[in-house]
């Protein structure tokens, strides 16, 4: 799951990154929207006029799930099923028979949370293995990331990871100045194990809003973030900022 009790973090474009990378990796990948009542995961990945089906009609009205998912363009092993439309009840019987379904046919399979500890929390925390939360470097961001991990803890999941998002890794003045949060320090502050940083990025943003991901860009920090924090996933030791260009890996840290 990549949650958050904070909305605006980045947890839809972290999801929809990492299931894209996973699957260019050859794996089985189903990226689930559970924002039950704001759906926003199709137009990220460009999929809004091909999602004929969704996650409740799946986990309670019997469509099979082989009907419902939508597969990426270009990349066979990437499906996605999305959030319905409107506000929608599951419950937690039907959504633990979706996933027992899912695992047996995909290798990964991401559920993106909306920013709050609601129903669609609960219902991700009762089949998740893993839980990736989302933070930025704001105060408000790293407090939440601290209280979610909490909220987690209380629901028996033990492995916990941090994903710091939209980390200007380029402004060198702010961080020897103090005026912004580390990356020691956000660990220290939501005492989260991380898994890795996504650099700030304009082109990142721009091509979300044309329903494009990280693989669109050039090849610069941002690709290289989602490349390591997969093969982290994967069971991979890689040094974090492995591979980024033109950073002072001692200032930011």
């Amino acid at each position: 799951m990549i949650t958050s009790c904070k909305g605006g973090v980045g947890k839809s474009t972290i999801a929809a990154n990492l299931g894209y990378t996973l699957a260019s990796d050859g794996a089985n990948t189903l990226l689930i929207d559970l924002d039950l009542g704001n759906r926003c995961l199709d137009l990220i990945l460009g999929l809004e006029s091909r999602a004929l089906y969704d996650v409740r009609d799946v986990a309670m009205s019997g469509i099979p799930l082989e009907s419902a998912e939508v597969s990426f363009p270009g990349n066979e092993k990437f499906h996605f099923l999305p959030a319905p439309y409107g506000n929608a009840e599951i419950t937690e019987d039907a959504f633990s028979f979706l996933i027992s379904k899912a695992k047996s046919i995909y290798d990964y399979i991401i559920i993106d949370t909306p920013g709050d500890i609601g129903i669609p929390f609960s219902l991700a925390c009762l089949v998740s293995d893993i839980s990736i939360i989302a933070a930025t470097h704001g105060p408000t961001a790293i407090r939440a990331a601290g209280y979610t991990a909490q909220e987690i803890e209380k629901k028996g999941i033990e492995d916990i990871r941090l994903i710091i998002n939209g980390y200007d890794v380029y402004d060198k003045k702010s961080l020897s100045k103090g005026a912004r949060a580390s990356v020691i320090d956000i660990i220290d502050q939501t005492n989260v194990k991380l898994l890795g940083v996504v650099p700030y990025s304009a082109a990142l943003s721009r091509a979300q809003e044309r329903g494009e991901l990280v693989y669109t860009l050039p090849r610069g920090n941002e690709r290289r973030a989602f490349r390591n924090i997969t093969d982290r996933l994967e069971g991979k030791s890689v040094i974090l900022f492995d591979g980024f260009k033109k950073i002072s890996r001692r200032k930011i840290m």
